[in-house]
């Protein structure tokens, strides 16, 4: 069933991946297909990992981990650049601070109540620190839906806004079972990211499908534009 769900995910992720490269050269489409890429290859890495060693051994965390750091520094990258794009900076610094300290003050809380538990060690803060950074895309990108862009924009930014919400709320809830002495049901949700994943990521590639000649046109019409500007 996980291998499955893994496969899926990975076809929907080349599927997305050749799509931004076919859409142009625009800067967000880079970033797209980037982030794409990083998450291919942290998906590969932790399968084989959990193929290798066992879903629950150390070297499977290690493996997430350090393979995710990779990820999460591009969709901090691309959430900002989703808010950038659509508002003025002065709009974008606050909505992306007031939106910090709110998941910080979460993630706070979570190291404080694990402290207290003697449960805080490298790995449950790094899982918070997780968790925390990508609800912290998530809810950014979501809000800047406030702000309409264009059909690619808001295509993605459901999408990938959506998964990053789940799977960082998903992240929380684990350590929060575990403070409340839940650890079988923990064992029992451990699919539920892959089939985040599966879903959102197939849901993503089958609507820039969908959407592909639309897509191309204002992707070509925005290249005018920005050339035009550029030539004055």
């Amino acid at each position: 069933m996980k291998s499955a769900l893994v496969v899926l995910s990975l076809c929907a992720l080349v599927a997305l991946f050749s799509q931004m490269l076919r859409l142009g050269s625009g800067s967000l489409t880079k970033w797209i297909a980037f982030y794409a890429l990083a998450q291919f290859v942290y998906m590969v890495i932790s399968w084989r990992s959990a193929a290798w060693w066992g879903w629950s051994s150390m070297g499977y965390a290690k493996a997430f981990y350090s393979s995710f750091a990779c990820v999460a520094v591009v969709a901090i990258i691309l959430s900002l650049k989703f808010v950038g794009a659509l508002t003025r900076s002065g709009t974008a610094a606050a909505i992306a601070e007031l939106t910090l300290a709110f998941v910080a003050g979460v993630c706070w809380i979570f190291i404080l109540a694990l402290r207290q538990q003697n449960m805080l060690n490298p790995f449950s803060g790094a899982h918070i620190v997780v968790a925390g950074v990508i609800v912290f895309c998530g809810a950014l990108t979501l809000i800047s839906m406030a702000f309409p862009g264009d059909l690619i924009n808001d295509i993605v930014r459901i999408f990938l806004g959506s998964y990053w919400l789940a799977f960082g709320l998903y992240a929380f809830s684990e350590p929060a079972m575990y403070l409340r002495g839940r650890a079988e049901a923990v064992a029992h949700m451990s699919v539920a990211p892959l089939v985040i994943s599966a879903v959102l990521f197939s849901g993503l590639a089958l609507a820039v499908n969908m959407n592909q000649s639309e897509v191309s046109r204002q992707i070509t019409n925005s290249a005018a534009v920005e050339a035009r500007g550029i030539g004055r």
